[in-house]
């Protein structure tokens, strides 16, 4: 009895997750909007009565996505030793974050690692991003679907939009970055990020040449780093 109710809950998990990519797939081609469940039951190969055994309706679809996606952001912080939350707004920023208090900036020592372990993570995220099968997916989905509700507007922003743009620059403000160069800088990175990924989109860069090109952006960022300078 024991057996079988594992190889039952397997068979259950391995069908969520299949209803699961298949929605992603419709939604990232056709948008949340314009994707029905009736379309994803076909997609799987299921009646739609089949769907709500495990989710209540589109809404929980998407949900689950975003809860992917959240603990794939984790993740990937925790391996790189780089904060979870934006720095600005996490809740150990003035312990971990944030600039002494004295108005002097990280240390020659602290400073490095820092970026190394940042950049590390942005090359880890944008190889991610592109090319993982369940973030480059949603990413098309959250461009596709932006305008239409407040719902993924709201993911864009937190994705794609000022929510990265904010982490990058209170990482950057963190190894003694001036607000305004960080700001800066962050948006100079941010916005290489994004290009990139739209060229493997459309073909018009390999995945790893768009890798080297935010490569050289984070070299010409690094040389604005005070302790840097301080040389």
């Amino acid at each position: 009895m024991a057996h079988e109710r594992t190889t039952a809950s397997s068979s259950a998990a391995t069908t969520r997750e299949s209803i699961l990519m298949a929605a992603l797939r419709l939604f990232s081609r056709n948008g949340y909007e314009g994707t029905s469940m009736r379309d994803i039951a076909g997609e799987v190969g299921i009646s739609q009565g089949a769907i709500y055994k495990h989710f209540a309706g589109k809404d929980a679809l998407l949900e689950a996505i975003c809860t992917c996606m959240e603990d794939a952001d984790a993740r990937h912080a925790e391996t790189a030793g780089v904060p979870a939350e934006d720095p600005l707004t996490c809740d150990d920023y003035s312990s971990s974050c944030q600039q002494p208090s004295d108005g002097g900036l990280a240390s020659d020592e602290n400073a490095a690692p820092l970026f190394s372990a940042f950049r590390a993570f942005t090359l880890d995220m944008f190889s991610y991003w592109a090319t993982d099968p369940i973030a480059a997916p949603f990413r098309r989905m959250i461009e596709i679907d932006r305008f239409r509700t407040s719902r993924m507007e709201q993911l864009h922003r937190q994705y794609l939009g000022a929510g990265p743009l904010s982490y990058t620059r209170g990482c950057l403000m963190s190894m003694g970055m001036d607000d305004a160069v960080a700001q800066q800088q962050g948006l100079r990175i941010w916005a290489a990020f994004r290009l990139l990924l739209e060229m493997i989109d459309t073909q018009d860069i390999a995945c790893e040449d768009a890798a080297d090109s935010l490569k050289q952006v984070f070299l010409e960022t690094e040389v604005f780093l005070p302790s840097l300078q301080a040389h």
